[in-house]
């Protein structure tokens, strides 16, 4: 099974002081017992190194319930022209650029997407894509 998350959960996962980490970490575990892929770009990566510096700088510890022996199985899209020619859909609404990827993925390959930005996830129901929040995904998997 594979996921789109939004770099935003994925911060959350990853750090303790986020207001969502309680309920994300939960996400990230069952996606290990699970083996379910997380879908993400490149772009994804690069924000997310972003993201963890400031939590870093910001005094946030890291979750060490996810680490080399436990491990997200990520799916780290190029985004390159093979990417473009499979997603790129001018149909699609606009939506800024890191989250019109991921809206596109999910989009054209039908898998949920995870996030808790509101106007990307506002967009993904306007095109009935399967999209949740962390409380959401949580409910619908049944993570205790």
């Amino acid at each position: 099974m594979n996921i789109v998350v939004d770099t935003c959960v994925l911060l959350d996962i990853f750090f303790k002081n986020r207001s969502r980490h309680s309920k994300a970490k939960k996400i990230g575990e069952y996606a290990i017992e699970n083996n379910i892929t997380i879908t993400v770009t490149l772009f994804s990566i690069f924000e997310f190194s972003s993201g963890s510096k400031q939590e870093r700088h910001n005094g946030s510890t890291e979750y060490k319930g996810i680490n080399e022996k436990n491990a997200l199985k990520l799916n780290a899209l190029d985004i390159n022209q093979e990417f473009f020619r499979k997603y790129f859909n001018a149909k699609l609404p606009y939506i800024k650029a890191g989250d019109c990827l991921l809206l596109s993925i999910a989009y054209k390959d039908k898998i949920p997407l995870i996030t808790e930005d509101n106007h990307l996830y506002k967009k993904a129901k306007e095109l009935n894509l399967e999209v949740y929040n962390i409380g959401e995904y949580i409910k619908k998997v049944n993570i205790g």
